[in-house]
């Protein structure tokens, strides 16, 4: 199991982007032609589950990204539409990337500086106000 996740992963990442989910899906069609009923049901039920745990750990920075990138995975290896939107999304967060990367090159040291202190600043306001309508 850990061999053809790691596997999959790795021609994920091999792909080109803009085209690698939509390769992914075609992929995922030739595999579909081997597999039972319960195979696929068994991975859209994975997918779920990855999407509720992100669900769930969206207020902690970093692993929900994790959990809702493998259900996306999973899906578009199932529907040519979703992997087609992955595709595209792709690359426009490589597009804003590229620009943030750009921006935070120009910034001086004190701008950098200040960005770091609104967002650290905004992110504690953010999960405070998590506290309190979660706790209150």
């Amino acid at each position: 199991m850990t061999s053809s996740v790691h596997t999959a992963w790795r021609a994920l990442k091999r792909g080109e982007p803009g085209r690698r989910f939509q390769d992914w899906h075609d992929e995922g069609r030739r595999r579909r032609d081997r597999q039972t009923v319960i195979a696929r049901f068994v991975r859209l039920l994975l997918a779920i589950v990855c999407v509720g745990l992100g669900a769930i750990l969206i207020f902690i920075p970093g692993p929900a990204v994790l959990f809702f990138m493998i259900a996306g995975a999973i899906v578009a290896s199932e529907s040519r539409l979703v992997a087609q939107q992955l595709d595209r999304a792709e690359l426009m967060l490589r597009a804003l990337q590229t620009w943030i990367v750009r921006c935070w090159r120009r910034l001086p040291f004190y701008g950098k500086g200040l960005l770091a202190a609104l967002v650290v600043s905004g992110a504690a306001g953010f999960t405070y106000l998590v506290w309190c309508v979660t706790f209150r």
